[in-house]
């Protein structure tokens, strides 16, 4: 679904990432974990396509078997891959539904998203 092959990521003169390869399979959850400054969110933001962040040449970002690595941010997230904050801030007023309602841009029908978050939140835990 997500590979990730020779990803060296730099800001400036400074290489935060080296030549990584990942390659993430649909239906499995991964975690990332590492300390402090171990370049979790630099991984994160650069497959996200965030500018601050260089990313070599010969790197390849493939997702869903297409090359990615050359797109701007919102394209990406058009095709689906999006990036959250672990503690995002609240928006008072504004559901989860109201939320994704307005990020799928009409892409879905209101009650049929009504209809699969009410199915999802059935399947958590508390």
């Amino acid at each position: 679904m997500l590979k990730v092959k020779n990803l060296t990521v730099s800001i400036g003169d400074k290489t935060i990432l080296d030549d990584i390869n990942i390659d993430f399979e649909k239906g499995k959850v991964y975690a990332i974990m590492g300390p402090n400054g171990s370049g979790k969110s630099t991984l994160a933001a650069s497959i996200m396509g965030h500018s601050a962040y260089n990313i070599s040449n010969n790197a390849k970002i493939v997702f869903c078997g297409e090359e990615i690595q050359n797109e701007e941010t919102y394209q990406r997230a058009q095709r689906g891959l999006f990036l959250s904050f672990q503690t995002p801030l609240t928006l008072s007023g504004v559901n989860v539904f109201q939320l994704l309602r307005v990020a799928l841009d009409g892409s879905m029908d209101p009650l049929d998203l009504k209809n699969k978050l009410k199915k999802s939140g059935k399947t958590l835990k508390n």
